[in-house]
C-alpha cells in the first residue's frame, strides 16, 4: 500500500502538465518492475530516472523527456523515441537495434562500445555532442537526425541524405551540400553562408530567416520551401526550382536567379533590389510590394502575377510577359519596358515616368491615372487602352496604333503624335499636344 501511495505522490512530476499522453497505468508499472515493453510512456517525464536494465522493448517514448536518465544496461530494441530528449542520459549497454530516434536529442548522451546503436546515431550524436572534427560526411545517411546547433562549418555533405533533418540554428558556413537530400529539414536561423547546395532538394524544407548569402544554389530544388525572411543576398539561384515556394519578406538583392522557376511563389515585401531576372518565370507569383529597383527581367514571364505596389525603378523588364498582370500603382518610372507584353495588364496609377515603352503591346491595358510623363511609346500597340486621366506630358507617341482608345481628361501636352493613325479614339476634355482642350463629341 505505501509503495501504491508513494507511486501516486511521483505521478504528477512523471507526467508532464502539458502533455498527459502516457498512460498513468503503464508509469506505474514501469516504476514498480522496469519491465514496461509496449508500454505508451509518450511525453512522459522520466528525467534523470533509474531505468538501470529496464525492459522498454517497442515502448512509445516519443517526446519522453530522459535528461540525465541511467538507462544503462536497458532493453529498448525497437523503441520509438522520436523527439525524445535523451540528453546527458547514461545509455552504457543500452540496446536500442531498430530504435527509432529521429529528431531526438543526444547531445551529451553517453555512449560505450557496449551500447547496440544504428551507426547513424552515433554519429549524430559524436556531431551534436564533439562537433565535426576530421569526420568525412560525404554520403552520410542523417535522416531524422536532429542536428540543432551543430558546429557543420566547412563540413563536406556532398550527396548526405538530410531529409527531415533538424538543423536549427546550425552552423554550416562554407559547408558543401552538393546534390545532398534535404528534403523536409528544418534549418531555422540556420547560418549557411558561402556554402555550396548546388542540384540538392531542398523540397518542402524550412529555411525561415536562415542567412544564405553568397551560397550557390544552381539548379537546386526548393519547391514548396518555406523561404520567409531568409537572406539569400548576393546568391546564385541560376536554373533553380523555387515554384511555391515562400518567400515573404526575404532579402535577395543582387542574387543570380536566371532562368530560375518562381511559379506561384510568394514574394510579398521580398527584396529584390539589382537581382538578375533574366528569363525567370513568374507566372503567378505574389509580388505585392516586392522591390525590384534595378533588376533584371528581360524575357521573364510575369503572367497573372499580382504586382500591386510593386517597386520596379528602373528596371530591365525588355521582352518581357506581363499580360493581364495586377501592377496598379506600381513604381516604372525609369524601366525599360520595350517590346513587352501588356496586354490587359492593370496600370492604373502606376508610375511610368521616364519609362521606354518603345514596341510594347498595351491592348486593352488600363493605364487610367498613370503618369507616363517623358515615356517612350513609341510604335507600341495602343488599341483599347484606357488612358482616362492620364500625365502623359512630354511623351513619345509616334507611330503608334491608336484604334477604340480612351485619352478622356488625359495630359497630352507636348506629346509627340507624329505618324499616327487615329480611330475611334475618345479626347473627351484632354489637354492635347497644343495646350487646348478638347471637347467633347
Amino acid at each position: 500500500m505505501k509503495q501504491w501511495m508513494m507511486i501516486a505522490l511521483f505521478l504528477p512530476v512523471l507526467v508532464s502538465p502539458v502533455a498527459q499522453a502516457a498512460s498513468s497505468r503503464d508509469l506505474v508499472r514501469l516504476l514498480e518492475t522496469r519491465r514496461c515493453d509496449r508500454c505508451n510512456l509518450e511525453n512522459a517525464n522520466l528525467q534523470q530516472a533509474f531505468l538501470r536494465q529496464a525492459n522498454l522493448n517497442a515502448a512509445n517514448l516519443r517526446g519522453a523527456n530522459l535528461n540525465g536518465a541511467d538507462l544503462r544496461d536497458a532493453y529498448l530494441l525497437g523503441a520509438d523515441l522520436r523527439g525524445a530528449d535523451l540528453r546527458n542520459a547514461n545509455l552504457d549497454g543500452a540496446n536500442l537495434v531498430g530504435a527509432r530516434l529521429d529528431n531526438a536529442r543526444l547531445n551529451q548522451a553517453m555512449l560505450s562500445d557496449r551500447t547496440q546503436i544504428d551507426d547513424r546515431w552515433r554519429l549524430v550524436r559524436d556531431l551534436v555532442t564533439e562537433g565535426l572534427g576530421d569526420r568525412d560526411l560525404r554520403e552520410a545517411n542523417l535522416q531524422g537526425a536532429n542536428l540543432n546547433g551543430a558546429d557543420l562549418r566547412g563540413a563536406d555533405l556532398t550527396e548526405a541524405n538530410l531529409q527531415g533533418a533538424t538543423l536549427e540554428a546550425a552552423f554550416l558556413s562554407d559547408s558543401v551540400m552538393n546534390q545532398a537530400n534535404l528534403t523536409e529539414a528544418d534549418l531555422f536561423l540556420a547560418d549557411v553562408r558561402r556554402s555550396q547546395l548546388n542540384q540538392a532538394n531542398l523540397t518542402e524544407a524550412s529555411l525561415q530567416a536562415a542567412d544564405l548569402r553568397q551560397s550557390q544554389l544552381t539548379e537546386a530544388n526548393l519547391t514548396e520551401a518555406d523561404l520567409a525572411l531568409a537572406y539569400f543576398d548576393q546568391a546564385n539561384l541560376r536554373q533553380t526550382n523555387l515554384s511555391e515556394a515562400d518567400l515573404s519578406g526575404a532579402y535577395l538583392t543582387q542574387a543570380d536567379l536566371r532562368q530560375s522557376n518562381l511559379e506561384r511563389t510568394n514574394l510579398f515585401v521580398a527584396n529584390l533590389r539589382e537581382a538578375q531576372l533574366e528569363g525567370v518565370n513568374l507566372r503567378r507569383a505574389r509580388l505585392e510590394g516586392t522591390d525590384l529597383t534595378e533588376a533584371t527581367l528581360s524575357l521573364s514571364n510575369l503572367r497573372g502575377g499580382d504586382l500591386a505596389g510593386v517597386r520596379l525603378r528602373g528596371s530591365n523588364l525588355a521582352g518581357t510577359n506581363l499580360r493581364r498582370t495586377d501592377l496598379r500603382g506600381a513604381d516604372l518610372s525609369g524601366t525599360d519596358l520595350s517590346e513587352t507584353d501588356l496586354s490587359d495588364t492593370n496600370l492604373e496609377g502606376a508610375n511610368l515616368q521616364g519609362a521606354n515603352l518603345a514596341n510594347a503591346n498595351l491592348e486593352g491595358a488600363n493605364l487610367q491615372g498613370a503618369n507616363l510623363e517623358g515615356a517612350t511609346l513609341q510604335g507600341a500597340n495602343l488599341q483599347q487602352a484606357d488612358f482616362r486621366d492620364a500625365n502623359l506630358l512630354n511623351a513619345n507617341l509616334g507611330l503608334t496604333q491608336l484604334q477604340n482608345t480612351d485619352f478622356s481628361r488625359a495630359n497630352l501636352y507636348r506629346v509627340n503624335l507624329e505618324g499616327i493613325e487615329i480611330l475611334n479614339t475618345e479626347f473627351c476634355e484632354a489637354i492635347m499636344p497644343d495646350g487646348r482642350v478638347h471637347a467633347c463629341r
